[in-house]
């Protein structure tokens, strides 16, 4: 027997689902309201009783009889009895289904009074041809209340989709987060909702660490579902974004575009939104430089974004890289034959011991360095009589001096740092290197204690620049105060293609719990190859070849017209830092330090390599 209500009555609406918002309450609150909102739309105990299937296929058979009692009384000669029995039932059909609906009303009060008139007709005639229309007359709205009526297999209907809120409010339930959603707003490609919490029980950072739980909750991927802090940094409301699909399975090449001359940063990759990832190279006016580590197991794309990151410093024209390889030059060997690059654990811990001992030798140089707010270093003559000269800088500014910025990229820096004394000279480096201009750019598949040997290291490097592509353990996104865990993100996207360059980036954009994939070089040679690349200055190039001659080793030479023209180049890009000017003021501007040929010839040779442009007779950099 199929499960049937027992009457005809309107069904009560039951609530639908409701959004539990939790000023104020508990956890143990909500799940009691969740667990209420459930019994409430639990079906009346009434309908779980079995009833006749066929109960009102009943009713018309009852006018049948009736239309037979005239006969009958007829017989019983007492048709006045017959009379008050059809007008009878009559009347308490009537008052009794006065408030159904239309249908029912119609057809059981039109079929009783034609059974009631026929009963009363066929009294005083009897049996005869005219019984064909009583039956006529009974059949056809028969025929309707049968169609109507007649049983039918129960299915059971499909629920309504639940609500983005419905889903999150469960979720909050489940986590015991105080926590409900705001009204949506539109993104491209999605739509994002602020997190509202009582920040007296819940801060955001709770939510965020359950990025796979958010994911899985929306039935997406967690480059398509993700929460995050919000851009106003308070810790009582975050950001849920939801995509209508992945957007960082496709590769994007690196369009060429280096660091930004104004806040020093550069992008290196993009959001799931499609926001721009960017890397700090340096803080501006009176900071310093900006360190970075990349972590990630092997195939996570730390090469890649190593090698990215490589081609947007050489390209800026004031940042001479310098690259230590214990990895005996196997690890980044695109640059080898273009900067200084050092190869194994005995070639780098002499070239570490060099640079250290570069960085005490600009030290002693700046703190008597005569300069101004107005040009920076007054040794080179730009200065006048009524200019605010001081004394020592205690900041580097790339645009205030002119020497480059020592960029020091160290790949596999736990095989480096693991050699006796190599943790106390990059941590010297660290630490004092912002305001000589001296960065630091660390690789390792494991940044945990035991690999970097030094709590300071890590804790300066996690201060800085952070990239971690996908891990192989739970542990390393701990290791540099990722929110998320990085081993939750997949090997290979839907279609087969490996996810190298996924992971998380903590830096200047201040989204850490956000997955984000890096740009990639077309061709790390090519790049390489095709770059003017800045190369130390003198006094750092002096000081490191001695130290690396003392020690039996020689360092690779580096062609004097080219560091020349490297320096002279960057004398041009440094006074149209600042503001567009045409030729003739810039020449006005450094006539004092070159020739008015040279000027000419290296504004021509800027314009050709992509990194001056002129626009309304002004020249300015592009940032190439």
């Amino acid at each position: 027997m199929a499960k049937a209500r027992t009457d005809d009555r309107p069904r009560r609406k039951t609530p639908g689902p409701v959004i539990v918002t939790a000023n104020g309450t508990d956890a143990k609150h909500l799940q009691a309201i969740l667990d209420a909102q459930q019994r409430g739309t639990r079906p009346s105990p009434l309908a779980e009783i079995h009833v006749f299937r066929f109960r009102h296929q009943l009713l018309p058979f009852t006018w049948l009889a009736l239309m037979a009692a005239g006969p009958l009384a007829a017989l019983a000669r007492h048709p006045w009895w017959g009379v008050l029995a059809a007008l009878g039932t009559q009347v308490c059909v009537v008052i009794a289904t006065r408030h159904r609906e239309k249908f029912y009303r119609w057809h059981v009060q039109g079929g009783v009074s034609w059974a009631a008139a026929w009963s009363m007709a066929l009294m005083p005639l009897g049996t005869g041809w005219w019984l064909l229309v009583t039956l006529a007359g009974w059949f056809i709205p028969y025929c309707f209340w049968l169609e109507h009526y007649r049983w039918k297999p129960t299915t059971a209907a499909a629920p309504p989709p639940e609500t983005i809120e419905a889903k999150f409010t469960r979720l909050a339930v489940t986590k015991k987060w105080v926590a409900w959603l705001g009204p949506p707003q539109p993104i491209d490609n999605g739509v994002q909702y602020e997190i509202c919490l009582d920040g007296a029980r819940n801060a955001i950072d709770k939510i965020l660490s359950c990025g796979t739980d958010i994911a899985a909750t929306f039935e997406k991927a967690v480059t398509e579902a993700f929460a995050e802090s919000h851009p106003d940094g308070r810790k009582h409301h975050g950001l849920l974004t939801l995509l209508n699909s992945g957007t960082l399975d496709a590769v994007r090449l690196w369009d060429g575009i280096g660091i930004d001359p104004r806040t020093g940063r550069a992008v290196i990759g993009r959001f799931p939104d499609g926001k721009p990832v960017h890397e700090a190279f340096y803080n501006l006016p009176e900071d310093g430089v900006k360190h970075s580590i990349f972590a990630g197991a092997d195939g996570s794309g730390k090469t890649a974004a190593l090698n990215l990151s490589l081609a947007i410093s050489a390209s800026s024209g004031y940042i001479a890289p310098v690259i230590l390889d214990p990895q005996e030059g196997q690890a980044l060997p695109a640059w080898r034959d273009v900067v200084p690059y050092a190869r194994g654990i005995e070639e780098c811990m002499t070239w570490l011991a060099a640079l250290h001992k570069a960085m005490f030798a600009r030290s002693a140089w700046m703190s008597e360095l005569e300069w101004c707010r107005e040009h920076g270093d007054c040794g080179r003559g730009r200065c006048g009589p009524a200019c605010k000269r001081r004394r020592g800088m205690g900041f580097f500014n790339p645009f205030m001096v002119d020497v480059p910025i020592i960029e020091i990229t160290i790949d596999e820096a736990p095989i480096l740092l693991a050699s006796k004394g190599a943790a106390a000279l990059i941590l010297d480096l660290l630490k004092l290197g912002r305001k000589v201009g001296f960065r630091l750019r660390l690789a390792a598949q494991v940044p945990s204690l035991a690999e970097l040997k030094a709590q300071e290291v890590r804790s300066i490097l996690v201060g800085g620049n952070v990239w971690c592509g996908r891990t192989g353990d739970a542990v390393t996104g701990g290791y540099v105060n990722l929110p998320n865990n990085p081993r939750d993100l997949p090997r290979y996207f839907s279609d087969g293609t490996p996810t190298w360059g996924l992971g998380y980036a903590s830096g200047p954009d201040n989204r850490p719990e956000v997955t984000m994939r890096t740009d990639k070089l077309a061709d790390p040679y090519e790049t390489a190859e095709s770059l003017t690349i800045r190369h130390p200055d003198s006094l750092v190039w002096d000081v490191m070849a001695d130290t690396i001659e003392a020690a039996g080793q020689v360092l690779a030479g580096i062609q004097a017209d080219a560091e020349a023209a490297s320096s002279r180049q960057l004398m041009i890009l440094l006074a149209l830092a600042n503001r567009p000017m045409g030729m003739g003021e810039l020449i006005t501007e450094l006539i004092a330090d070159m020739p008015l040929t040279t000027i000419s010839t290296e504004v021509d040779r800027l314009i050709e390599a992509g990194k001056l442009r002129e626009s309304s007779g002004l020249l300015e950099p592009t940032g190439r």
